[in-house]
């Protein structure tokens, strides 16, 4: 059985697996987050307002990130928080089945998630923001 510590180095290994098998190499993973912050959607570019240059209560948040043979939109290496931003291609089952396997994945990891709707940060951007500080505040306060 590994340890804790020994799960967080296997996010990071190059070649990543689930399940026996292969996601992706960690360098092709790198070079589409790289891809992905090129051109954010209008929903990523809105909230990165608030989360950049430690803007959120002095707290770093990384956009983008590749972590686990995955990329999460926001992530925060610090209390291990990914925010994510669902669009509408998340409402196909597919899609569906796919975020809870990787969000289980990420989270056996010590993963903590985040999620919003596209309409909830373009409508309401302020309570998005709020509704993140209230989460991060339990998840520090956990430890």
């Amino acid at each position: 059985m590994k340890d804790k510590k020994s799960k967080q180095i296997s996010l990071s290994y190059r070649r990543v697996k689930l399940d026996g098998e292969v996601i992706r190499e960690k360098q092709d993973l790198i070079e589409l987050a790289r891809e992905f912050r090129k051109s954010p959607t209008d929903c990523e570019k809105k909230l990165w307002e608030y989360l950049r240059d430690e803007s959120l209560s002095g707290l770093k948040f990384h956009r983008q990130h590749p972590i686990g043979g995955y990329i999460v939109d926001f992530y925060n290496r610090k209390y291990k928080v990914a925010i994510e931003i669902d669009g509408s291609i998340h409402d196909l089952q597919k899609t569906k089945c796919n975020d809870i396997a990787r969000q289980k994945y990420l989270e056996d990891n010590g993963i903590k998630f985040i999620r919003f709707t596209n309409d909830e940060v373009i409508n309401d951007c302020n309570k998005v923001v709020a509704t993140i500080l209230a989460r991060l505040e339990l998840i520090i306060a956990d430890g």
